[in-house]
């Protein structure tokens, strides 16, 4: 009996999603239609077809314009919106409502799953089943991010896969072998295709391969003795199936880029920042435009839209975090563990700075920086 509640305890993380599954499948259906959601099925139904047509498999001649230069369509990609017509058509889904409810629970449930993958990262970077639950409950029970999470496909889903492709770094850092890297590679360029400023992950983990390769050039020039034969290529090796996997993964999911990828690559990336569609919001009792925010917009959102023991804890946490690395910088970046924490910090930090400094056009809140 004891091995028994030892092994539940160790696997609290499912019987929390089981918890959170139950609830999401009894209120799913009280949510209403989100502010994009037409435009998100109309986005996938399109790209589905100039897909198709590009292929050769259907006539595509009325998706000719579909990605014309300019259109809403050039900042999102259809990674997690395929899936949602595919399921819908497979289920023979007619009416609107049918339609929406079923975006509405599937959204969710992915919303979920990054919660489960938050449980896992934080299993493996403590080893503590108790702080992987926290973990899990802390990322799970965000107010506006937990309504959102049924009806908007584009920033909760961002923010599920973002945690996925978080874990699936560690872990290839941890085993250290091609596979590994080649999965953390494919979750990155999913990530991206949902919101490209995911490609920042990108360009980060192949800054800590870089580390890895400099650290190991130089114990094979100045400590021999310390030097793991063959270290330098298993380091290269797994750099180059992360850094083919990623923009490979990409560029497949993505219609968009398959006429001219590179260029389009660089319109997606200028233009990130950039609405389309600026608007007139009210913030803190005065009316402001989108493309003209205060440099705190995002982060007064972010402050009272965030449970204050969430604030606390994070802040508690950046501080310790850089304070150890500050202490010892070299073993800091040398030690896997300590610098993907920093690397969590410092997603954290740079948004933050990112978003004041730049003031990209924002709407309803900080959802865009999920």
């Amino acid at each position: 009996m004891r091995s028994f509640l030892k092994l539940a305890w160790r696997c609290n993380g499912l019987a929390a999603l089981a918890a959170f599954a139950i609830v999401g499948l009894a209120v799913f259906d009280d949510y209403g239609v989100g502010v994009d959601e037409n435009f998100q099925i109309y986005l996938a139904r399109g790209t589905l077809g100039y897909a198709l047509g590009v292929l050769g498999l259907s006539d595509g001649a009325k998706f000719s314009d579909f990605y014309a230069e300019g259109s809403l369509t050039v900042f999102y990609g259809i990674a997690f919106e395929i899936p949602l017509i595919l399921a819908e058509r497979a289920l023979g889904l007619e009416h609107s409502r049918e339609i929406y409810l079923t975006r509405h629970l599937l959204s969710h449930l992915f919303f979920l799953t990054g919660g489960f993958f938050a449980w896992l990262l934080a299993r493996r970077m403590f080893g503590n089943p108790a702080l992987a639950l926290c973990a899990m409950l802390l990322f799970l029970l965000q107010p506006r991010i937990y309504a959102q999470s049924f009806f908007n496909t584009k920033d909760p889903v961002f923010l599920s896969a973002f945690m996925i492709a978080l874990y699936l770094l560690h872990r290839a850092f941890g085993r250290r072998t091609v596979w590994a890297f080649a999965c953390a590679g494919v979750a990155v360029g999913l990530l991206a295709n949902v919101r490209s400023v995911g490609m920042l992950l990108y360009a980060a983990a192949l800054g800590l391969v870089a580390l890895d390769f400099c650290f190991a050039v130089a114990a094979r020039a100045f400590r021999p003795d310390e030097y793991s034969r063959g270290e330098t290529g298993r380091i290269l090796a797994n750099a180059a199936a992360f850094a083919i996997a990623a923009p490979l993964t990409l560029y497949l999911t993505w219609p968009l880029l398959w006429t001219n990828p590179l260029a389009d690559l660089f319109l997606i990336l200028a233009t990130t920042t950039e609405h389309p569609n600026p608007i007139i919001q009210v913030f803190m009792g005065e009316t402001v435009h989108s493309s003209d925010l205060p440099p705190h917009f995002h982060m007064t959102w972010m402050a009272i839209t965030t449970p204050p023991m969430t604030l606390a804890l994070a802040l508690a946490g950046a501080v310790v975090t850089l304070w150890r690395g500050a202490a010892r910088p070299l073993d800091a970046l040398r030690n896997t563990e300590t610098r993907f924490r920093l690397l969590l910090v410092a997603c954290l930090a740079l948004t933050l700075a990112a978003l004041a400094v730049f003031r990209p056009n924002g709407t309803d809140g900080w959802r865009q920086a999920y």
